[in-house]
């Protein structure tokens, strides 16, 4: 085979990460409410700092809570806490996961996610497939920087010319690719990611 190693992202390349979605599966049915918990729960001046891990998950949450009415509390902390267990695969890629195994790839995961969920990442029954697991929460770095590509690369003494790398994320791709691995823009199809891969 061509490559024997892949790295994924998680969020949009995995699993579908969607904060309406999200929401709607912890049983919010006010529209309004939807639309507020998605606006505050995601908002990225939280969540980049957590994945950054410059503030805890106190420190997050409470934010977050600063922001909402009271009466939004409760559920607000139930997703901040819990959302991460709740995201369904995108199609075909748990299938793809199982495939690349069985063929003998080597394969690893490069999220930028919060110390912790990554503290917490036995939750997630897929993550037992992976050969390594990267968190940017857990070594305080971040996708683009090219600093958290060598990382993965030296950690787990990947060759790059040997190496696939997928995410839904450009500026993430276009990093990857300048230092010389082999990166695909994933748009949600499955095969097409097997297919790059299988190349």
């Amino acid at each position: 085979m061509k490559y024997t190693n892949v790295i994924f992202d998680y969020g949009n390349t995995i699993v579908e990460f969607e904060p309406m979605n999200i929401v709607r599966r912890f049983g919010v049915g006010d529209n309004a409410d939807a639309d507020i918990l998605c606006e505050k729960v995601f908002d990225r001046k939280y969540w980049d700092k957590m994945d950054s891990d410059d503030i805890t998950q106190d420190e997050f949450i409470k934010g977050v809570l600063s922001e909402l009415p009271e009466r939004l509390h409760s559920i607000a902390k139930d997703i901040c806490n819990n959302w991460i267990t709740n995201l369904p695969y995108i199609t075909g890629m748990d299938n793809l996961i199982h495939k690349l195994k069985e063929d003998g790839y080597k394969i690893y995961l490069l999220s930028n996610i919060s110390r912790y969920f990554a503290e917490s990442c036995d939750k997630i029954e897929i993550f037992k497939e992976f050969d390594g697991l990267v968190f940017s929460g857990e070594i305080g770095l971040v996708k683009p920087n090219k600093d958290i590509f060598e990382y993965i690369i030296d950690k787990y003494s990947l060759i790059p010319s040997e190496t696939v790398f997928i995410d839904d994320n450009k500026q993430n791709v276009d990093t990857a690719e300048k230092i010389g691995i082999k990166s695909l823009l994933f748009t949600g199809n499955s095969n097409e990611a097997m297919e790059f891969i299988y190349q």
